[in-house]
C-alpha cells in the first residue's frame, strides 16, 4: 500500500519549496494552543506518519474551522502550506479533515510527469541541463511524480526522482519545450509495478562528473 494518488509523505516535504502546497495524511501527536494579542486562539500542531514528524500552524481563522477535528490521536487528511521559519520547516494549515481518501493499491495507476532528456557526448552540458530542468521543477512543485526516460542510443534509461514532485500544467509543458525542445514532458499513467527506481536529481548530477 501507499499515500493515495496526489498525495505525499511528511519525509518528502523536506524537498519542497516555500510557498508549496502539500497533502498528506497524519496523526496529531500534540496540540499546543496560543492566545494572540487580539485574544484569538491559534495553535501549534504536531503531527507525524510513519516516515518523520513536523509542525503545522494553525492560524485563528482556520482554528475556529478546524478546532472540532484537531485533537491528539486524530488522524486526519491536511492540506497545507511549506514555509521556511529560520533554519525550521513548518507548514501553515489551509484544510483538514477525519474523511481520509481511499489509500492506494497496488493495482492503482499513477499519474507521472515523463520528461523526455537526450544524452549528449559532452559531460558537462548533461550536467548544466539537469541543473537547468531542477530549476523548471522548482517553479512548478506539486503532486505529480516526476520520472526522467534518458535516450542512451537505441535504449532508455528510466529514473524517478525521490524528491521532486510537480503540478502538470500547460506552463510546465511550455517551460520544458523550451529548455529540451519539442515535446520534451507529458503526463501518462504508470502501474505501480513499472515504477522507475528513485533517485535524487543532484545525485545523478554527482554520479556524471564522477
Amino acid at each position: 500500500l501507499g499515500p493515495p494518488a496526489g498525495y505525499a509523505q511528511l519525509a518528502e516535504g523536506a524537498g519542497k519549496s516555500p510557498g508549496a502546497r502539500m497533502s498528506f495524511i497524519g496523526m496529531v501527536t500534540g496540540v499546543r494552543k496560543i492566545t494572540t494579542r487580539n485574544n484569538k486562539t491559534m495553535a501549534v500542531v504536531e503531527v507525524e506518519d510513519l516516515t518523520g514528524s513536523i509542525e503545522v500552524v494553525v492560524f485563528p481563522d482556520s482554528w475556529e474551522q478546524h478546532a472540532n477535528v484537531i485533537h491528539e490521536d486524530a488522524i486526519l487528511d491536511f492540506q497545507a502550506k511549506v514555509e521556511e521559519r529560520g533554519e525550521k520547516q513548518q507548514l501553515i494549515l489551509e484544510h483538514a479533515g477525519a474523511d481520509l481518501p481511499a489509500p492506494r493499491t497496488d493495482r492503482t495507476p499513477l499519474p507521472v510527469v515523463v520528461v523526455m532528456l537526450p544524452s549528449s557526448a559532452e559531460l558537462w552540458q548533461d550536467i548544466n541541463t539537469m541543473q537547468k530542468i531542477d530549476d523548471v521543477l522548482k517553479r512548478h512543485e506539486g503532486q505529480h511524480p516526476v520520472e526522467f526516460h534518458i535516450s542512451m542510443g537505441t535504449d532508455t534509461m528510466q529514473l524517478r526522482s525521490r524528491s521532486r514532485m510537480v503540478e502538470w500544467s500547460e506552463s510546465l509543458e511550455e517551460d520544458l519545450a523550451d529548455l529540451l525542445g519539442g515535446r520534451a514532458a507529458l503526463l501518462q499513467s504508470v502501474e505501480p509495478e513499472e515504477e522507475a527506481p528513485q533517485f535524487e536529481l543532484d545525485e545523478l548530477v554527482l554520479e556524471e562528473v564522477a
